[in-house]
């Protein structure tokens, strides 16, 4: 079956590979993946199709569903076919993010949310793994060196419902702003962490949650991430994830 699918999540996993999600037309969210192997970043950006961004909407052949409650949205897709068909204004890209908005963090999963400790829901509950929230306040943003060669990003919030929560940032883009401000731009991680927090508090903010897989440690426990971070305006200027580097001083000079 192809279909279109209008990108709104595009995240770093481990390594180089990365995770996508999207909506069809009728408004069906789904997890494009592989059949074997994860999608790697370079497969992102090799296309003659252009690269695959946010708000980009692409033509993917979706083979299979593989729905594991309460990752609900995956579908195996080909790698070999993909077509470019454009991308969403401004105006519709937050139609999109409003259409897919939940009042509150726990009302996207619908089913409890844990804490014990960071937040989690138990495998197998809940009708779906990704939704979009617009925070009441956005706190803080924690950009800080978790060991010797591993970055910890975050981001503390309050939804609509008065719930607060401090989130693992998984979103791509996100990611290699503060990565590049750091190591190209020589800003200190505080630094840019509170010149980041200031322009998102003064943005309309939506933000993606979504819910990470069981592992070692805790297999049964499906822990919440922030999988999308969208200000208007934009706090990347309109870039995306791979012209990041080539843009810094205009995106950091509008901070």
């Amino acid at each position: 079956m192809k279909d279109v699918i209008t990108i709104t999540d595009l995240t770093r996993m481990q390594e180089q590979k990365v995770c996508i999600a999207g909506y069809l037309p009728n408004g069906t969210c789904v997890r494009p993946v592989f059949r074997y192997g994860g999608i790697s970043e370079e497969w992102l950006k090799t296309s003659r199709q252009g690269i695959i961004r946010p708000f980009a909407k692409f033509e993917f052949d979706l083979i299979e569903n593989k729905s594991h409650p309460p990752h609900t949205e995956d579908w195996i897709i080909s790698p070999n076919y993909l077509v470019n068909h454009g991308s969403l204004t401004i105006k519709e890209q937050q139609d999109l993010l409003k259409k897919t908005e939940f009042m509150d963090v726990e009302s996207i999963f619908d089913t409890t949310v844990y804490q014990e400790p960071g937040w989690y829901i138990k495998l197998s509950q809940g009708k779906r793994s990704l939704g979009t929230i617009r925070p009441k306040l956005i706190c803080e943003i924690s950009y800080n060196l978790k060991n010797e060669d591993k970055w910890d990003y975050r981001i503390t919030f309050i939804d609509q419902n008065e719930n607060r929560y401090r989130l693992a940032v998984t979103d791509l883009a996100f990611r290699y702003f503060l990565d590049v401000s750091r190591l190209y731009k020589k800003i200190s991680p505080s630094e840019i962490s509170q010149l980041l927090t200031n322009r998102l508090q003064k943005s309309s903010v939506y933000l993606r949650i979504g819910l990470a897989r069981g592992w070692e440690k805790y297999p049964d426990r499906c822990y919440l991430q922030i999988t999308g971070v969208y200000s208007f305006p934009d706090y990347l200027c309109g870039h995306c994830f791979a012209d990041i580097p080539y843009f810094i001083d205009e995106i950091v000079g509008l901070l």
